[in-house]
């Protein structure tokens, strides 16, 4: 040997011993791997954690007492840096010859090697085979399986006929197809050697990227815009991010600069972010124009190893979603007294209300809703009056955007003159729910808060009498609420009864206003509460029971409906019942 060549095969030992002292990722066998995908012999390395080397070092040993080979399952992610080195190191291997063989995974043959192809042939270290990257044709990423035998134990596709090798012997320095591709391993032959083995292998179980959680920050101005942070990881690098989609999301912001992408992910000046210095950790940020939206989004996430990973920008609110809460507050008025049901849901806001049971009852909403029963395809006919020809009917936001999470209605009497008036309201959140932890499958699924149902009537004495009696009938357990209008002329004595209950009496003057509560008389199921007025002929008084307190405002002169509607987001909460 001349000394160049003893020089270059010198270079030789050393690289591979260098590359022999890179950080890897060491398996073991594990009792006896086995020789066979098919029966599920093969020991399974793919669920390994590499480090970021991404290199698996598999150490093993092949039984002489009969023939052996060993078979492991990989994951190979990144075919085109796909590689598979058997080594000699002394003290740990003890085969003086070892071949590998590389299968599907439906275990048909893929590529096979004797001797290393980048060693000198002839030296002892050139007889550890060796599949250097892109010296397989490997269609693509999936599982694979790899075989190392000694000597000259090969795979057969019929374990009875031992002319069946899939593979050729020659050329032993090369890396060689299949005889046939579509051959499958079923069996082994020649007895080959014994002892300890050990091969490394790149381009498999390289992670993709990881998607952290969606976290949601809701701005401090009054267009209560809502931000949506998340941050993705990723060992080897991130290579690029690309947004695939946006809904009700005005912009995503990912560092590096450039446009922020848009809502439809089209209408910036691009839709994939490049990062020249593979950062491992990126925090992009979605601007979601109002926190009572459901925003979703999708990106696509790529590492340095071409690996990816779909993460999903999210606000919507879950299923388990506490209902609206209803209250009532009460403004005395000179003409007719004045009930704003007040609903809040700080969590999802309110998107619509329910109305039932309207008699005599107009209803004022602010200018924003729209009913149930519009007509498809047609303007919206946005209305803020509902009275009884509305029973049954749903009024929700015509845009979404103007969901808020507390808003006022006003109850009046369309007529004053008749004696009843009774209304139900009911107020829809805006809840969804969603198909397991898929939050961009999704459906509306609005709570409901419990009835709000004011009852507002006038005892008034007839002409020639001094007294006047009236019952209200099917009250619920929770109408428990009185508040007593007297008017001028008043009632100079109002008494009441909750169904069996003492009679609660109250002497009034001219213009007062009275609270009672009927709590302790009340009982499960329809209650009766009976009322009985005492004062001159024509003195009257209005009364208003409610299943919630009606706390008392000064008399107002309301002009208009921005005078009856507290402004958007003037957040005041419901008083405790």
């Amino acid at each position: 040997m001349t000394w160049q060549l003893r020089l270059g095969y010198t270079a030789l030992i050393l690289i591979a011993w260098l590359s022999f002292a890179m950080a890897v990722t060491v398996v073991q066998e594990a009792g006896d791997a086995g020789d066979l995908p098919l029966l599920g012999s093969a020991q399974d390395v793919t669920e390994v954690e590499l480090d970021a080397d991404g290199i698996l070092e598999i150490r093993g040993s092949i039984d002489g007492a009969t023939p052996d080979a060993d078979m492991y399952r990989i994951e190979i992610t990144e075919p085109a840096e796909f590689s598979a080195t058997s080594f000699f190191v002394s003290g740990l291997v003890t085969i003086e010859n070892s071949q590998l063989f590389l299968f599907d995974e439906n275990g048909r043959g893929v590529c096979a090697n004797d001797d290393n192809p980048t060693l000198p042939t002839g030296t002892p270290e050139s007889l550890y085979a060796a599949l250097p990257q892109g010296s397989c044709n490997i269609p693509g990423p999936g599982i694979y399986y790899l075989a190392v035998s000694t000597g000259n134990r090969d795979p057969l596709s019929n374990a009875a006929d031992p002319t069946s090798e899939i593979f050729p012997d020659e050329p032993r320095q090369a890396v060689v197809p299949p005889h046939d591709s579509n051959a499958i391993v079923r069996g082994w032959h020649e007895s080959g050697g014994a002892g300890s083995y050990l091969f490394r292998l790149t381009g498999i179980n390289t992670p993709p990227p990881e998607c952290g959680q969606s976290l949601v920050t809701n701005s401090t101005d009054d267009d209560l815009r809502r931000y949506i942070s998340l941050d993705v990881t990723d060992m080897n690098g991130i290579q690029s991010i690309e947004v695939l989609e946006l809904n009700n999301i005005e912009h995503v912001e990912i560092p590096e600069g450039g446009q922020p992408f848009t809502d439809d992910g089209a209408g910036g000046t691009e839709t994939t972010r490049i990062f020249d210095d593979s950062p491992t950790a990126v925090t992009m940020r979605a601007l979601s124009e109002d926190k009572f939206m459901h925003a979703t989004g999708r990106v696509r996430v790529v590492n340095t190893r071409n690996r990816d990973a779909i993460c999903t920008l999210v606000a919507v609110q879950a299923d388990d979603m506490n209902p609206p809460e209803c209250c009532y507050r009460l403004i005395l008025d000179a003409e007719d007294p004045i009930i704003h049901v007040e609903a809040t849901d700080g969590e999802t806001g309110i998107s619509g209300i329910y109305f039932d049971f309207l008699r005599n009852i107009k209803i004022t909403i602010p200018p924003a809703f729209i009913p149930e029963d519009a007509q498809a395809g047609q303007p919206p006919p946005v209305r803020t009056m509902f009275d009884d020809n509305d029973r049954g009917k749903t009024a929700f936001f015509v845009d979404t955007i103007q969901r808020d999470e507390t808003l006022i209605i006003e109850v009046t009497r369309l007529d004053p003159s008749i004696n009843e008036s009774t209304a139900v309201v009911r107020l829809l959140d805006n809840n969804l729910v969603c198909n397991g932890n898929d939050p961009t499958d999704c459906e509306p699924a609005p709570n409901l808060s419990g009835n709000c149902d004011p009852h507002i009537f006038d005892i008034i004495i007839p002409a020639g009498r001094f007294v006047e009696r009236k019952t209200i009938s099917d009250l619920t357990e929770n109408d428990h609420h009185v508040v007593i209008q007297n008017k001028d002329p008043g009632l100079t004595l109002l008494a009441l009864r909750a169904n069996e209950g003492p009679l609660r009496a109250h002497r009034l003057e001219d213009n007062e206003v009275k609270s009672v509560n009927t709590e302790e008389d009340m009982v499960e199921g329809a209650n009766d509460m009976h009322f009985i007025g005492i004062g001159d002929s024509g003195s009257e008084a209005t009364v208003i029971i409610s299943d919630r307190p009606l706390p008392l405002q000064t008399p107002a002169t309301l002009t208009g409906l921005e005078d009856v509607l507290r402004p958007r987001r003037q957040i005041q909460e419901c008083p405790d019942s």
